[in-house]
């Protein structure tokens, strides 16, 4: 039997519903968006440092100047994020309020070991829409021990010496490594200092 190739030349070809499919999924709902900006947290001989600009920019348009990106959870312990500016806000009052109910039940403030794992519970409870934000958590425990975590999106954390994170972690990671890459590598306070802002300004 003889079937007539002109039966089907009225069909889109392969090529074309590829191309109208990449046009439509381009076009799909996007729930985040990316204010940039870039943080930095080192330990030094006696000190910890944990810095980033104040830049809220979309794209190529700078929002706003005055936008903190490090957040005081309780006396010891600092959050610093980068990322979406609203689920930064949205992830620091969360943990603020849980903080302020651990307050509550057991009259003191939680330890930045406790804190850690807390992050990362919060973070991993929301993996399936996860809050975009990339974040250092450091602080001092009740040992006088300075401690510093860094984690991705969805909760994974590791305790590090020295960490960078944001849009400019590409520019900042090889400067911190060029320096404090070896266990004998510690700074004084004011070359600290001076470092912080140099790798933020590149």
């Amino acid at each position: 039997m003889l079937i007539s190739t002109n039966c089907f030349k009225d069909l889109p070809s392969t090529f074309e519903n590829k191309e109208k499919n990449k046009e439509y999924k381009d076009e799909g709902y996007n729930p985040y968006v990316n204010n940039n900006g870039s943080l930095l947290g080192f330990k030094g001989k006696d000190y910890l440092i944990l810095g980033s600009d104040t830049r809220l920019s979309v794209g190529y348009s700078i929002l706003s100047r005055d936008s903190p990106k490090i957040f005081k959870i309780t006396e010891k312990s600092y959050l610093a994020s980068s990322g979406m500016y609203a689920d930064i806000i949205a992830l620091q009052k969360n943990l603020k309020i849980r903080v302020d109910l651990y307050k509550s039940a057991n009259h003191y403030e939680p330890s930045i070991e406790c804190l850690a794992q807390l992050l990362s519970v919060t973070l991993y409870g929301r993996r399936f829409f996860p809050y975009y934000t990339f974040n250092c958590l450091a602080g001092v425990n009740d040992d006088g021990e300075m401690k510093m975590y860094g984690y991705d999106a969805i909760g994974s954390y590791d305790e590090l010496e020295y960490l960078s994170n944001g849009s400019g972690k590409e520019l900042i990671t090889p400067v911190l490594d060029s320096l404090l890459k070896y266990p004998d590598s510690k700074l004084d306070l004011e070359t600290g200092k001076r470092l912080a802002l140099t790798a933020i300004n590149a």
